[in-house]
């Protein structure tokens, strides 16, 4: 071979050997710059799931705030509290007490009433027209220090606004039966043709006064009288 043609086959592989290495260099580059690239997006997955469960860990100790059940936990038993001091106040202010009535038959009713607070005012006139029945409760005054004095604007006030009041007298052997404080009364009221005489039982519960009594013309009364007291000393409760 020539010289000539020697020079020419090696340049021809020196540059077929150019030609690879370029080629193995332009791969090369292209493939780290790929893995480059993909690496920074795994980072950035990775960091995007991280703040992912970052929040996800906030909001669950906002939406559990213990803050906010502990007040609610404190909360409640004042409000049961509150219910319970309702409930009893409520039953401190409700009459659950009342006179039951006598066996009496041929009763015409003359006033039946009952009221939110568990008061009540009843009336009957027995048949033949001659005596009143009257049973009622109602809210005592605060005042009650001068018993009497009360007794007798309890009756002019709620029975028979022209009442006059004979006698007031406290009955022990009522007061240990019906365990309340009891007295008897005596009142008249009304002029000539049309007085009467009375007899009743006033007692009194925490917070509420009771009357139990009859009336009637004053002939018919003297006949009555004896009647009267024993039926009074009969009386007997009831409760809700």
């Amino acid at each position: 071979m020539k010289k000539k043609d020697f020079r020419t086959v090696a340049l021809i592989v020196i540059g077929g050997l150019l030609v690879i290495l370029l080629t193995w260099f332009v791969i090369s580059f292209s493939a780290s710059k790929e893995n480059a690239s993909g690496k920074g997006a795994s980072a950035g997955t990775a960091k995007e799931g991280t703040v992912a469960e970052s929040g996800s860990v906030g909001k669950g100790t906002s939406k559990g705030d213990s803050s906010k059940g502990t007040s609610g936990g404190e909360d409640a038993p004042e409000s049961d509290e509150a219910a319970a001091a309702a409930e009893e106040e409520a039953i401190e202010g409700h009459n659950s007490i009342a006179v039951a009535s006598r066996a009496y038959t041929g009763l015409q009713n003359l006033k039946n009433e009952n009221y939110e607070d568990g008061t009540y005012y009843y009336q009957d006139l027995t048949g033949d027209g001659m005596v009143v029945i009257t049973n009622l409760s109602t809210a005592a005054s605060e005042d009650r220090d001068d018993t009497e004095a009360y007794i007798k604007s309890f009756i002019t006030e709620k029975i028979e606004k022209d009442a006059n009041i004979k006698k007031v007298e406290s009955n022990s052997n009522i007061s240990a039966r019906l365990t309340y404080p009891s007295y008897v009364v005596e009142w008249e009221s009304g002029k000539n043709e049309d007085s009467r005489d009375a007899i009743g039982l006033v007692f009194f519960s925490d917070g509420f006064t009771y009357y139990y009594g009859y009336s009637c013309p004053l002939d018919a009364y003297e006949d009555n009288e004896a009647f009267f007291r024993e039926e009074l000393e009969g009386i007997e409760l009831t409760e809700e």
